[in-house]
């Protein structure tokens, strides 16, 4: 074996027009789904959003590896698999709704119905995007999957059960210093995120004023980073 090759994937003889077939298949069966009448009415769930995160995720990748971004007739197809940042939102947004009934929150109506409407746009957009990938790919000779999801393929991940709750909490009183460390560094958290608070939907110049300058891709990732590790913490040492 040679040894350039251990600890990556290697080389292999498939051609790039083969290997582009593999790695868009299931990606492209999604925007085939999308478009499908048999999908609806409740055709965005959390299985279809991981299945568009990931298949966007490898083919995107392929891309990168091969120069895509460089290159004047793959570079469109190229920013067509990126669509899994649109799914992360609404994986997000639908993982919000799906959990709201166990936040214990006040009822907020006003919430929920902007929620709804984040991930009415977010889908819309899925469904626009779908058939500008499938022209592309077939401009670029990708066939398109014959074989077809359908909603079976796709479940919705709650059901009217629940688990019973058997693991009895033999730690509360050294949990305390936990909860007063995370409900602090949350509040803390609060308080940088305050910039970025807005009470009315922007316009498009608005936006344009603020993306990237003030709210960019840099700036959300540093704060999912910091709520995640809070989240972890929490899950680690208070859920129970």
């Amino acid at each position: 074996m040679d040894s350039s090759n251990q600890g990556t994937e290697g080389f292999c003889e498939i051609s790039f027009a083969e290997k582009v077939r593999l790695f868009s298949h299931d990606y492209l069966k999604c925007c085939v789904y999308l478009l499908s009448k048999s999908a609806l009415p409740h055709i965005f769930n959390k299985k279809l959003y991981s299945k568009l995160i990931g298949t966007s995720q490898v083919l995107e990748d392929f891309l990168d590896f091969h120069g895509a971004k460089n290159n004047e007739d793959w570079y469109l197809y190229r920013e067509l698999s990126a669509v899994r940042h649109i799914s992360l939102g609404a994986y997000s947004q639908k993982h919000v709704a799906n959990r709201l009934i166990f936040y214990d929150l006040p009822p907020n109506e006003e919430f929920r119905e902007s929620g709804q409407a984040t991930s009415d746009f977010l889908n819309q957009c899925l469904i626009k995007l779908a058939p500008a990938i499938l022209e592309e790919a077939a401009r670029l000779g990708i066939p398109i999957p014959a074989d077809v999801f359908g909603p079976e393929d796709f479940p919705g991940i709650t059901t009217s059960e629940m688990l019973p709750f058997t693991i009895d909490d033999e730690a509360k009183d050294v949990q305390k210093k936990h909860i007063v460390k995370i409900a602090s560094e949350f509040l803390g958290i609060t308080s940088i995120f305050d910039q970025f608070s807005f009470y009315e939907a922007y316009n498009t110049e608005q936006i344009s004023q603020l993306v990237p300058a003030k709210v960019n891709e840099v700036e959300i990732r540093r704060f999912e980073m910091v709520v995640h590790n809070l989240q972890s913490s929490f899950d680690t040492y208070v859920i129970h």
